[in-house]
């Protein structure tokens, strides 16, 4: 349950990054990821610290706008839980892509 609902997450956050071209690489395992703003792969710290951390912080504050907690480093791991069932998934996805979209727009300027 806890791997098809992580799954989901992952395939929502990386749609979202796909539609606004911006550059977000999501390493998953199991039901523990870790966004980072970067082309990737991301393998190393030394690749981890190529992401624009400037983009992570105003990602986070656009999801602490729509009510969406996530970690409040570039370098943490999200977690999903049983909490998180497939409606919550769901919602945050939308409220992701909300904030992708304006993080984009923004991006461009």
């Amino acid at each position: 349950t806890l791997e098809e609902r992580a799954a989901r997450l992952e395939q929502g956050i990386l749609e979202a990054a796909h539609q606004t071209s911006l550059p977000l690489t999501v390493n998953r395992v199991g039901s523990m990821l870790t966004l980072f703003w970067t082309e990737g792969p991301v393998v190393d710290f030394a690749s981890a610290k190529t992401q624009d951390v400037n983009l992570f912080v105003r990602f986070h504050a656009l999801l602490l706008e729509r009510g969406i907690y996530a970690p409040s480093s570039a370098f943490e791991a999200w977690f999903v839980s049983l909490a998180h069932d497939q409606v919550i998934i769901e919602e945050t996805i939308e409220k992701i892509t909300d904030a992708m979209g304006v993080l984009a727009g923004e991006h461009i300027s």
